[in-house]
C-alpha cells in the first residue's frame, strides 16, 4: 500500500511502483484471470475482419457513401467462449457460497456479471440479434449522458462559429458543421475543468520527486523536435522499466498504442513523429497509467485490481486522458494540439467519437445509420484539417470518417446501433475532472490499480479492505 499525506494537496511520499501487499483473494483472482485471457478483447472479437472491412469499404464508396454496410463479425463464433461461459458461472456460484468477506464476494461477482454480458453482446452480433446486443451492451457502458453529449455539441458549434467569425476556415466548411452537428440548446457548462483545478492537479504530478519524475527518470527527451518511432522505442522501454515491469515493445498491426495485458505487450505504430510534449502524452497514458495499473494491482491486497473491478473503464480511461491534458501547460494548449487531423489521442477525436456514439444509438429520438454518421465525420474532420491550415485530402479524410465509423456500429446492421464503449474516454474524463474538485489526490491512488476513480461504490470497497485510505 502506498504511504500518504493527507489530507495535504502535495504527496511527499507518493511511490509509482508499490510493494507487494498479501493477496486477500488469492483463491480466486488466478481462476478467473486465466478465463478473461482465454475470452480476450470484446472489442476485437466484435470487429469484422479486415478482408471484409476491406470489400465493405469498396461496396459504400460505389455506393455513393449511401448504402449502410453489415459490420457484424464475420466467420464462426469462437469455441471458446462458450467454455468461457461455464467457467465464469461456476466461478460465481463457488464465489456466492463460499467467499466470506462481503466486499469482495460482491466485487467478484460484479466483474463476472460484466463479463458474461459481454460474452452475451458478442454471441448476439453474430446471431444478428440488435435487441440482445443492446441491452448487454448498455448494461456494461450505460447510455451516453445526455448532458455530456449536448455539451459536446455546443463545443462543436462554437468552434464552428468561431472559425466562420475569424475566417480561418471558409463559411461553407463551417455552415456544413453546423448543419451535421445538433443544436442543443442546454448542457452542462464545460467538458473541461477549470483553470485552478487543473493548475492544482498537475502541481501534485509535477512536485520533486513526484510522479512525472519517476516516470520519466534517466530519459533525455529532447524538448525541442521529433521524436520518431526509433528514439522513440529506447526512451519507452525505459519508462517501462521505470514501472518496473518486463512487458516487452511491439509494434502494432493497427496503427495504435495499446498495452496487451494476455500477451503483455506494449504496442506502438509502426511509423510516427510526434512532439515531445504529444509523445510523453501517450506514453503517460499506455504505460504510465494502464501499464502501471496492471503491474501495481497484480501486487495488491486485492489482486482483482489487476483485471479491474466490474466498469472500471469509464473512470479509467478518463484519468489516462487526464494525465495526457496534465503534460501540456493549460486546459487551452492541449485543446489546441498540432495535430493535423484528429487521431485517437486528440481532443476532437474523443469529442467526435462519443457525439456519434450518441447519434447511432438513438440520443436526439432516433438511431443515425452508417452513411448518416460518415458524412458527420467527414464535415468535421474537413473542419479540423483547414483549422490548421492544412490541404484538404479528400482520400485521407474518407479512410479516417470510415475507420472511426466502423468502429463505433460494428456489431450491428449499419442501420443504426453503437458498440457503447467509445463513451467512456470523454464522460470519464470529465467525471474524473469533477472528482478531483474536492478530492486531487484521487488521481495518485488509481495507479494502486484498475478501478474508477469517479465511483463512490469502488472507492468504499478500497477504503473498506484498507487499501485506499479513508477520507477524513
Amino acid at each position: 500500500m502506498m504511504n500518504f499525506l493527507l489530507p495535504g494537496i502535495v504527496l511527499l511520499m507518493y511511490k509509482i511502483r508499490t510493494p507487494a501487499a498479501p493477496a486477500l483473494d488469492e483463491r480466486w483472482h488466478g481462476r478467473l484471470k486465466q478465463l478473461l485471457f482465454v475470452m480476450g478483447e470484446t472489442f476485437e472479437t466484435l470487429m469484422p475482419s479486415p478482408q471484409y472491412v476491406e470489400k465493405a469499404y469498396g461496396a459504400f464508396m460505389e455506393s455513393g457513401c449511401q448504402e449502410n454496410p453489415l459490420l457484424y463479425p464475420d466467420g464462426i463464433l469462437p469455441a471458446a467462449l462458450q467454455e468461457v461461459e461455464q467457467g465464469l458461472t461456476r466461478l460465481k456460484n463457488e464465489i456466492s457460497g463460499q467467499e466470506h468477506h462481503e466486499g469482495i464476494r460482491a466485487a467478484y461477482i460484479e466483474r463476472i456479471d460484466e463479463s458474461l454480458a459481454n460474452i452475451r453482446m458478442v454471441q448476439a452480433a453474430y446471431a444478428h440479434d440488435t435487441e440482445n446486443f443492446a441491452q448487454a451492451n448498455a448494461y456494461i457502458y450505460g447510455k451516453p449522458d445526455i448532458r455530456i453529449y449536448t455539451a459536446a455539441c455546443q463545443w462543436l458549434r462554437q468552434e464552428a462559429e468561431r472559425c466562420a467569425t475569424d475566417d480561418s476556415v471558409p463559411d461553407d466548411v463551417a455552415a456544413a458543421v453546423l448543419e451535421v452537428v445538433p443544436y442543443e440548446a442546454e448542457g452542462q457548462d464545460s467538458l473541461m475543468p477549470s483553470n485552478d483545478v487543473f493548475r492544482r492537479v498537475q502541481v501534485l504530478h509535477t512536485v520533486e520527486g513526484g510522479y512525472f519524475e519517476q516516470l520519466f527518470a534517466g530519459l533525455d527527451i529532447p524538448e525541442s523536435g521529433i521524436v520518431d518511432e526509433q528514439l522513440g522505442d529506447l526512451l519507452t522501454q525505459q519508462v517501462i522499466a521505470n514501472i518496473g515491469s518486463d512487458y516487452e515493445l511491439q509494434e502494432s498491426t493497427n496503427g495504435l498504442w495499446a498495452v496487451i495485458q494476455n500477451q503483455k505487450r506494449v504496442l506502438r505504430p509502426q511509423h510516427y513523429e510526434l512532439t515531445s510534449t504529444a509523445f510523453k502524452a501517450i506514453i503517460t497514458h499506455e504505460v504510465g497509467c494502464h501499464l502501471l495499473e496492471y503491474t501495481n494491482g497484480a501486487d495488491a491486497g486485492l489482486r482483482l485490481l489487476e483485471l479491474g473491478l466490474d466498469r472500471y473503464e469509464a473512470g479509467n480511461e478518463g484519468r489516462a486522458v487526464l494525465r495526457e491534458q496534465l503534460m501540456y501547460t493549460s486546459v487551452e494548449e492541449y485543446i489546441r494540439q498540432p495535430q493535423w487531423f484528429p487521431t485517437k489521442a486528440s481532443w476532437e477525436y474523443r469529442v467526435a467519437i462519443h457525439l456519434v456514439v450518441s447519434l447511432a444509438s438513438g440520443i436526439t429520438g432516433r438511431p443515425y445509420g452508417f452513411a448518416e454518421i460518415y458524412r458527420v465525420l467527414t464535415v468535421l474532420f474537413r473542419f479540423w484539417t483547414l483549422q490548421r491550415y492544412r490541404e484538404v485530402d479528400e482520400a485521407v479524410i474518407s479512410r479516417g470518417a470510415w475507420s472511426m465509423a466502423v468502429r463505433v456500429m460494428k456489431g450491428t446492421d449499419g442501420t443504426g446501433g453503437a458498440y457503447l464503449k467509445d463513451i467512456v474516454y470523454l464522460e470519464g474524463n470529465v467525471r474524473c475532472w469533477q472528482a478531483v474538485v474536492a478530492r486531487p489526490e484521487l488521481i495518485l491512488f488509481g495507479d494502486l490499480g484498475k478501478f474508477d476513480i469517479a465511483s463512490e461504490r469502488h472507492i468504499l470497497l478500497l477504503e473498506d479492505i484498507g487499501i485506499l485510505p479513508k477520507q477524513k
